[in-house]
């Protein structure tokens, strides 16, 4: 079945446009046949490879970039591919909208399908979603330009003061255990001043109340036993980050040489294995400390544990509090805290919030707009861009509220209807 050329103008990039009309000519219903005659004209196109181009109708029309490589891995994921018009049969109504408005836009360049499943795009929505408001959310940018601005530029000056940022973080400083303050070669290769959180003047003004004063962002490392606890502490109002609370978690069930193996699997690719080795303390030794730092900052009692006072814990998902913390309990031999009975999952709240299923950090930082900073799992700098990314949420308007609930026997409750599973 013959296929108008004009349909390859859907996707510019070469690697498609050689493949897509063999693949629409197999797996396209008749009735889309007529629908192709409201596609844009050739002539129409200004400039197929370039970030933006319009056809005569003012709409805007695909935006990809010669970075595309390796997009036949794409093609594995049908709700993704129901964007480029492959297999249409399987989302007739919503490709049936898309083709009448003469319009295909994205929100990603092409070459950021090749981290489908790694970042969570394109994963098929809940049967009990509304399919119109996800294909707007996946296809359409997130939020508008102007409320996703980034920082205002850092004035010479001010940025060769900051040489610290191009140093790697001592690990050993950010414990209060580092002992090498005073030494020029340690100091010349390591930074002991965190990241800069500040935010704009302007983005404190458009938060609005919250249920709590503070939100305690956690992010935990370690698969079999927690590796890596850290926390930051970030006032509701203002937006400014208070404090910060981390520990190297030393397992208790494994023997030396498993341990000696998963630390240089997971650690030593970054250079800490050795403060890693250095610093690590039991769980049940970690949990005291902790307390102890939640009681400096007036957000517990020992007297009533059975919750946090004004302040919520944060976490990119479920599986921290929900899963890993009462694992952890039951492998360390204690009991599980009350306060950990409740939580934000941020996933839940950007979903609702936005309507773009972003099913881990990486893919809300992306859709804001948001480079990432540090290591990519290593705790400490998740939990900050983690906070990066709350912080860009309060000064959108969003409100913070308990997303999960632990019951009495065990399970857990759920606030939100839509939610990211």
């Amino acid at each position: 079945m013959a296929i108008p050329a004009k349909f390859s103008l859907l996707c510019p990039c070469l690697s498609l446009s050689r493949w897509l009309p063999t693949v629409c000519s197999i797996s396209s219903p008749r009735w889309i046949q007529p629908q192709l005659q409201c596609l844009p004209a050739p002539s129409s196109i200004i400039n197929p490879t370039s970030t933006s181009s319009s056809n005569r109708n003012g709409a805007e029309v695909a935006r990809l970039t010669n970075e595309s490589r390796n997009v036949a891995s794409a093609w594995r994921n049908s709700f993704h591919l129901s964007a480029l018009g492959v297999r249409l049969e399987r989302h007739e109504g919503s490709v049936k909208r898309a083709i009448d408005k003469a319009r295909v836009s994205f929100s990603t360049k092409c070459c950021a399908l090749d981290k489908v499943a790694e970042e969570g795009y394109g994963e098929p929505p809940d049967s009990t979603l509304d399919r119109g408001a996800l294909w707007t959310g996946l296809i359409s940018p997130t939020v508008p330009e102007l409320a996703v601005a980034e920082l205002p530029q850092i004035p010479p000056q001010a940025a060769a003061e900051r040489k610290w940022s191009r140093k790697r973080m001592c690990y050993y400083f950010s414990q209060g255990l580092c002992t090498l303050m005073e030494d020029e070669v340690h100091l010349s290769n390591f930074s002991h001043e965190y990241p800069d959180m500040s935010v704009r003047a302007d983005d404190t003004e458009k938060v609005k109340p919250q249920p709590f004063d503070h939100f305690l962002v956690l992010d935990l490392e370690g698969r079999v036993e927690i590796l890596e606890f850290p926390v930051v502490m970030l006032d509701a109002k203002t937006l400014e980050v208070v404090d910060r609370f981390h520990r190297f978690v030393r397992p208790c069930k494994m023997n030396e040489e498993w341990i000696e193996d998963y630390i240089r699997n997971k650690y030593g690719k970054w250079g800490l294995e050795r403060v890693w080795h250095d610093t690590a303390i039991p769980f049940t030794q970690v949990l005291p400390e902790f307390e102890s730092w939640l009681e400096s900052h007036s957000l517990f009692d020992t007297k009533n544990p059975s919750k946090l006072k004004t302040a919520a814990f944060v976490t990119c998902g479920n599986w921290d509090i929900k899963t890993k913390i009462p694992e952890q309990c039951v492998t360390s031999d204690i009991q599980l805290p009350p306060y950990f009975n409740e939580w934000i999952n941020l996933k839940d709240i950007y979903f609702n919030f936005y309507k773009f299923r972003a099913s881990g950090m990486l893919a809300m930082m992306k859709g804001l707009k948001m480079p990432m900073q540090g290591t990519h799992h290593v705790g400490l700098d998740d939990a900050h861009n983690i906070t990066r990314v709350v912080q860009r949420m309060l000064a959108h308007g969003v409100i913070m509220q308990i997303s999960a609930k632990r019951k009495a026997g065990g399970g857990v409750s759920f606030t939100f209807r839509f939610r990211i599973k």
